[in-house]
């Protein structure tokens, strides 16, 4: 059961500085404020698939008798891969993990489970009573990621520039060089002066990566403040043709996933949400599925005179490959084949305030004040040029005058007509 749980995101950073390099970590804070669409409240149930137990048995396959007895005492007669629970335990407060059993199976799953306590995000809760969620056990933690940026003091264009990522210049979580290369800024700063046309670049350290979005040829507005928008999809970041080195050595996943097991430590697939622009093969196998761009689609919206990010959505969607484990029991209902079964997504949304607008249409009203001024100096300087042209022309003819009338004096005093008329244009008289 997919419900729209919307979350609030505090962020505090720990800056440190080296000439023309900050070095921070990221403090994050999640507050779950239910479901702002359908009005439910962080009590309210909905259905999970048990991805702790999926993930214990994809990693020893050799023990799947084993989990299989250890079900029971550590789910508390859990007889289903789906589960009801809150949307507050599965992404804060936890699932209960009941390590108490003295039987064999239990034990060794539980010491299995122990031992990769940091990967999955298990707590210790009790006295051999363990929980696990998506994000209790990092909420108002500092992120172990390390971030080295550029300030920009010597060049515009560098500021915000990621050169390390954890200490390193280089990435080694994927196949190739190129997918390795870090690029582009921390998305929470780009370069001014922009073309809207550019690729926006950015570094994630969540996803161990950089973006490109493209200008899709769509100009928007928001209150007054105009961009371009670019956008981009999983079938382009997990398929790139000229980036195969995206794909695991095991090979490539199908048009729109994204392997992400190498940095989340988990067998975790992304993908856009509901299947968008991804493989038919995905999304035939799930019912209820509507892939829509307006909805599932990725964009950024920039101003590009400062660079400015003002309408942001980015969308993933996190799927595990689920099948019929042969000796799992609650896994017997499913095909042999795997497929790719959606266990949630998340819609990570900026949208800029008024007051932060203020700026920027405050830089519009000086960069219109100085179109002004220049088309007012480019028509006055034309003006005085003619003006002046106007003065030359009224000399020259005041000088043609008083050379006919000095002439017509000259030839009066030596005695000829006074009706002889001089023509000034005619050199003979």
């Amino acid at each position: 059961m997919f419900l729209p749980w919307s979350l609030s995101k505090w962020r505090e950073r720990n800056l440190g500085f080296i000439r023309n390099i900050i070095i921070y970590h990221t403090l994050s804070s999640l507050i779950l404020l239910g479901s702002w669409f359908l009005g439910f409240s962080n009590r309210n149930e909905a259905l999970f698939p048990q991805g702790i137990l999926l993930q214990t048995a994809r990693d020893t396959p050799a023990g799947l008798a084993l989990i299989d007895k250890a079900i029971d005492p550590i789910f508390n007669g859990q007889k289903s891969l789906y589960f009801k629970t809150t949307p507050n335990q599965i992404l804060f407060d936890g699932i209960l993990l009941n390590c108490t059993s003295r039987k064999v199976a239990p034990k060794a799953v539980c010491a299995i489970l122990q031992t990769k306590g940091a990967e999955l995000g298990i707590q210790k809760a009790g006295d051999n009573i363990f929980k696990v969620s998506l994000f209790g056990h990092r909420n108002g933690t500092a992120n172990k990621n390390r971030m080295e940026v550029l300030r920009g003091s010597e060049d515009a264009q560098d500021v915000g520039k990621v050169t390390k990522f954890n200490g390193k210049d280089k990435l080694s979580f994927w196949a190739g060089e190129e997918c390795n290369t870090i690029q582009g800024t921390d998305s929470t700063i780009f370069p001014p002066l922009q073309k809207k046309e550019d690729d926006v670049v950015f570094f994630a350290g969540d996803l161990c990566r950089s973006l490109r979005l493209t200008y899709t040829g769509e100009d928007v507005e928001l209150k007054g403040v105009r961009g371009g928008r670019h956008d981009t999809s999983f079938a382009i970041l997990a398929n790139d043709t000229a980036s195969r080195c995206w794909c695991p050595k095991s090979g490539c996943l199908e048009r729109g996933a994204l392997d992400m097991s190498n940095c989340l430590g988990v067998p975790m697939i992304f993908t856009s949400p509901h299947f968008y622009e991804g493989s038919e093969t995905y999304l035939n196998r799930i019912e209820g599925l509507n892939p829509n761009k307006e909805d599932h689609g990725i964009y950024m919206d920039m101003e590009p005179i400062t660079g400015a990010i003002f309408d942001v959505r980015l969308r993933i969607q996190f799927n595990m490959f689920v099948y019929d484990m042969k000796k799992v029991q609650v896994t017997r209902n499913l095909t042999t084949k795997p497929f790719l079964h959606p266990l949630f997504w998340l819609q990570s949304s900026v949208d800029i305030t008024e007051e932060l607008l203020e700026p920027i249409k405050m830089l519009y009203t000086v960069l219109k004040v100085a179109k002004i001024i220049k088309y007012i100096m480019l028509i006055g300087g034309f003006a005085i040029m003619g003006f002046g042209g106007f003065l030359v022309f009224l000399a020259n003819q005041n000088k043609v005058k008083d050379v006919v009338q000095n002439t017509v004096r000259k030839m009066d005093f030596n005695g000829h007509s006074s009706e002889h008329k001089m023509d000034p244009n005619d050199p003979s008289s």
